[in-house]
């Protein structure tokens, strides 16, 4: 007796290319471009019940489910790739701070630097760093410095 065996074979793709600017200077901090690819297969039979064959059908996904798959896929890993230059961000404003305030004597854009490295901290729930007490100290003397005195 004859039955039938079907196979499906979809093939999708994502293509999905990002850069990022920092607007303070101007660069390009990241360019890349994030690819997926997804496979779905399968096979499926009408059955047959006399030679014990059970009936399998074709379950493949639809393109829309593969292209969810896909899309999730993909903002995972640019959001991993994005969110990555600003995992320390509270560390180079200190650094830019501590340059500014030492090197080049410029101690009210260092505030500014020493400000942005504190609130990063307080966004992460960060505050009692080692960073956070040189960041205290170095304000109260920036700020002492320009203190009015009657």
């Amino acid at each position: 007796k004859e039955y039938t065996v079907n196979k499906a074979k979809k093939v999708g793709f994502i293509e999905i290319s990002y850069r990022i600017v920092d607007v303070s200077t101007g660069q390009n901090v990241s360019v890349d471009t994030i690819r997926s690819r997804l496979v779905k297969e399968d096979v499926g039979n009408d059955g047959v019940k006399d030679a014990n064959i059970a009936y399998d059908p074709l379950e493949i996904a639809t393109d829309t489910e593969m292209l969810q798959m896909m899309a999730d896929q993909v903002v995972e890993d640019l959001s991993r790739k994005v969110l990555q230059p600003l995992r320390n961000r509270e560390v180079d404003y200190f650094e830019a701070g501590e340059e500014l305030l030492l090197k080049r004597k410029e101690s009210l854009e260092a505030l500014e630097r020493f400000v942005d490295a504190k609130f990063d901290e307080r966004v992460k729930s960060n505050v009692n760093s080692p960073i956070s007490a040189k960041i205290d100290g170095y304000m109260k003397q920036i700020i002492e410095t320009y203190q009015f005195k009657n």
